[in-house]
């Protein structure tokens, strides 16, 4: 995956010059995560792409997510530097701490994980009730605060980054992307009509991302990611103890073989609460 390039960037802002992209996150402009803040110091997180391929009213709608949990979604538009750009802008509010990819080994324990998983499975849950699946989940758009002693906690999930790159014109291959991996399910990346169990597969798939450091399917580069989770391709399997047989059943290339959603929430909480 991309670390965090962190390079300073000025001159970048919606239309109406309230969000001041200030910091290069990963990417570039065609496909970038920027830092960005507004003149309170409040902090968002901006995404920036070619073109989209719908209004920005009919992506905003889609993209709105209007729940416990997730950062509200604030402007989608056109990107502005004194005059309007090539590429479009999408800014969410930034939740606190950082993105759980950059915790390290710290979030390694089983019952840290099946914690965090649990708490992620509600959020995305309440979302499913307005029949919205969220689909493009990742640990890098996962917001935790480390307290030490194991303690971790989520903040929030700002999840649509790798949404609006699908919708938006593609750059051609040599264009730096904000993502080295997917975690999106397969038939997602199929073009089938998804439901909530594309949501199970990628919280799977993050899930033992944090529990080994690394994704459990084969590839290099984004594509070669993709083409990993098309071909099921895995890296690794997990063990055989009650959490790696649960997320083992989420990460089935066969839809109908996965849990159901509520049956992965209780069996992660009930993992958490048994601490290991």
């Amino acid at each position: 995956m991309n670390e965090h390039n962190n390079k300073s960037v000025t001159g970048y802002t919606d239309a109406n010059a309230v969000y001041k992209l200030s910091a290069l996150l990963s990417g570039s402009l065609s496909f970038g995560l920027f830092a960005a803040q507004d003149d309170a110091g409040n902090r968002f997180l901006a995404t920036t792409t070619l073109k989209q391929t719908a209004s920005h009213e009919e992506v905003h709608r889609k993209l709105v997510y209007d729940v416990e949990g997730i950062a509200p979604l604030v402007y989608i538009g056109r990107l502005h530097a004194a005059k309007p750009t090539d590429f479009d802008l999408m800014i969410e509010q930034m939740p606190l701490g950082i993105p759980s990819h950059l915790v390290g080994k710290g979030i390694a324990e089983p019952a840290t994980v099946a914690r965090l998983g649990a708490s992620i499975a509600a959020a995305v849950e309440r979302l499913h009730a307005q029949r919205q699946p969220l689909l493009c989940l990742r640990p890098q758009s996962i917001y935790v605060m480390d307290e030490g002693d194991s303690n971790i906690q989520l903040t929030g999930m700002a999840p649509r980054a790798e949404c609006f790159y699908f919708s938006a014109e593609k750059p051609d291959l040599h264009t730096p992307l904000a993502f080295d991996d997917t975690f999106v399910a397969p038939e997602v990346l199929l073009g089938l009509e998804p439901d909530s169990k594309a949501d199970l597969f990628s919280l799977c798939a993050i899930m033992a991302f944090w529990l080994t450091g690394r994704s459990p399917f084969d590839g290099k580069g984004y594509l070669g990611h993709v083409k990993g989770i098309m071909g099921n391709k895995r890296a690794y399997h997990l063990p055989a103890d009650e959490l790696g047989q649960l997320l083992e059943s989420g990460l089935d290339s066969q839809v109908a073989n996965r849990p159901k959603f509520s049956e992965l929430k209780h069996g992660l909480r009930s993992i958490a609460e048994k601490g290991y």
